[in-house]
């Protein structure tokens, strides 16, 4: 197998310290020069030399490319000089920059990770690809801004760059086994979804589904949320190009996928299907085993390294991929719009591209 030469932008919590600090709100935000390390967790694992074997693990890019058996982290960036500094230690022989486009012009890196505050994102994925990279995978949120996520699917396209887009569960071989059912007609045509979060940044059904949206309409719950910019909570009717209504309500499943002959759902942890079959009372509709690989209840930055990895080497589209995330960003700033509009039908795509979500200090 290739290995391909890794660098992260970005020492937080996605790039690493969730796998060996303390989480504490406070510690949460952009970083700057004199940013300190949060407390390091006592019973903190070693940097690892193998593959542990269990799913989920680790949740930081660093640990990631270590593992992956296809990656090399070779460099990494970071302002914060506590941070960098307590990473190196746990790191050695990494190179260590406190600018990223130095970094990148220096360091010929195949794939770029690039777990910084979203503001920063788009201008590092055009930075990357500009110097060569053959992969991006970013932290979610994707960007502040429509233009913002916009650039980032642009220049990635142009270049013929795969752009990963955060530690979601898309990235789960399962849920490509899901997308596979469907597909495939394991619950015949399909007829509507139902959801009871948009959630763009990690949004599955946006995958399941692969349709942008066409229009929608939403009512918020809190008029405050919709006035700061928020993420979308509430109820909502979303219409998307390939026809398929999207029923968007409290109460409702997290994805609940109907068909003319069963239903698949997923609770955020598993993949369930239910399909209709002949009994000697009639058609029932009943559960039926999911097939493997089954998602194993966690996911990790790892699975969507692969998938990255996969689409450098054989073409393709990552599952969670800028395109995609970007249209379900789209999506939930259009329900905002609607609520705030007065409830009323919102078309697609949106021509104001600097419209945006705010989202919490932690991501």
């Amino acid at each position: 197998m290739a290995t391909y030469r890794a660098g992260i932008i970005g020492l937080g919590w996605m790039g690493w310290l969730y796998d060996v600090a303390t989480r504490q709100q406070a510690n949460y935000g952009r970083a700057g020069r004199d940013t300190p390390m949060p407390p390091l967790r006592p019973d903190r694992d070693p940097p690892p030399t193998a593959h542990p074997g269990r799913e989920g693990l680790p949740s930081g890019f660093a640990d990631s490319l270590v593992l992956h058996p296809a990656t090399e982290l070779v460099a990494a960036c970071e302002l914060s000089d506590p941070r960098r500094e307590a990473f190196g230690e746990r790191y050695a022989g990494v190179a260590l920059y406190d600018d990223y486009r130095e970094m990148i012009a220096r360091e010929r890196l195949d794939i770029v990770g690039v777990p910084s505050n979203a503001a920063l994102r788009p201008e590092a994925t055009r930075a990357a690809v500009e110097h060569g990279a053959k992969g991006v995978i970013t932290e979610k949120p994707m960007a502040p801004t429509l233009a913002g996520a916009d650039d980032m699917v642009d220049v990635c396209a142009a270049a013929g760059v795969p752009l990963v887009v955060g530690a979601v569960s898309m990235n789960h071989p399962a849920v490509a086994n899901a997308r596979r059912l469907l597909d495939e007609g394991a619950i015949g045509k399909l007829l509507s979804l139902d959801t009871n979060l948009v959630m763009a940044q990690h949004n599955s059904w946006n995958y399941l589904l692969d349709s942008p949206g066409e229009w929608v309409i939403g009512i918020a719950d809190d008029d405050a949320k919709v006035e700061a910019g928020r993420e979308f909570k509430g109820a909502g009717f979303i219409r998307l190009q390939n026809g398929l209504p999207v029923s968007l309500r409290p109460g409702a499943p997290w994805v609940r996928i109907t068909g003319e002959t069963g239903e698949l759902t997923f609770d955020w942890q598993e993949l369930r299907l239910w399909q209709d079959v002949e009994t000697i009372s009639g058609t029932q509709r009943v559960e039926v085993p999911f097939p493997e690989p089954r998602l194993a209840r966690n996911w990790s930055v790892i699975y969507g390294i692969d998938d990255l990895i996969t689409c450098m080497e054989n073409g393709g589209e990552p599952r969670a991929s800028g395109r995609r995330v970007r249209n379900a960003m789209e999506i939930e700033i259009a329900l905002n719009e609607s609520h705030r509009r007065g409830n009323v039908r919102v078309d697609l795509p949106l021509p104001d591209r600097s419209l945006g979500l705010v989202y919490d200090p932690f991501r």
